[in-house]
């Protein structure tokens, strides 16, 4: 799957790219979509850590709790925001997700990557897309830092694509909110520079935590 991500067949002159991955902050159990105000610090503080160093843009899908995350790191850090719709989470197929519906499909999705819910997608192929559009964001901004506000599954997927082996459903459950991955880009390939680190959260708060009791 590492293929993907490098895409070897890429012809063109190309210099190193420093790819900030950030995970939302906080999230509630009630509504997924919005940050919790305990996740608008935690993305303060992130901006205030200087893990996330000068990024020429901050990128993030249309969900709101990643666009929320986008904004207050764009304007702590003194940057521009963009949408980009690739950059959303996995499309379990239906435009309502609820309890019933991830208790249905979210063991079958971990215990088979290859596993496509009715006009959704599998892990593999929401891999594969996010990885896509990553490397589509890293290549325009040669020699300088971007941020990428991403989702905790797919968060977690293109770290899997990076530093090899098949995604484990404990890297997505003790994901920290408001983590931060730095990666490198460059005509080589994607290189791991600091893995998934929250740390300096005054209070660390991990994806678990948002989801349904007894789910797994």
């Amino acid at each position: 799957m590492f293929e993907i991500v490098q895409e070897p067949d890429y012809g063109g002159s190309m210099s190193r790219t420093i790819v900030f991955v950030v995970l939302h902050g906080e999230v509630s159990q009630e509504d997924s979509n919005q940050l919790t105000e305990r996740g608008k610090e935690q993305v303060f503080e992130l901006a205030r850590s200087r893990l996330v160093s000068a990024p020429s843009r901050v990128y993030s899908g249309s969900n709101k709790a990643s666009k929320a995350t986008g904004e207050i790191l764009a304007k702590e850090l003194f940057s521009k925001t963009q949408q980009k719709d690739c950059l959303k989470e996995i499309d379990l197929g239906k435009k309502k997700v609820d309890e019933t519906l991830l208790r249905e499909l979210l063991p079958q999705l971990w215990n088979n990557p290859r596993f496509e819910p009715p006009s959704g997608e599998s892990l593999t192929e929401a891999q594969r897309r996010f990885a896509v559009c990553v490397n589509q964001i890293a290549k325009v901004h040669p020699e300088h830092s971007v941020a990428i506000v991403a989702q905790p599954i797919v968060f977690n997927l293109f770290y899997r694509m990076v530093v090899g082996g098949e995604p484990q459903v404990e890297d997505w459950l003790y994901s920290g909110f408001a983590s931060c991955a730095t990666y490198e880009y460059s005509k080589d390939g994607w290189t791991l520079i600091m893995p998934p680190e929250n740390s300096f959260l005054s209070e660390p708060i991990d994806v678990s935590s948002s989801l349904p009791s007894g789910l797994f």
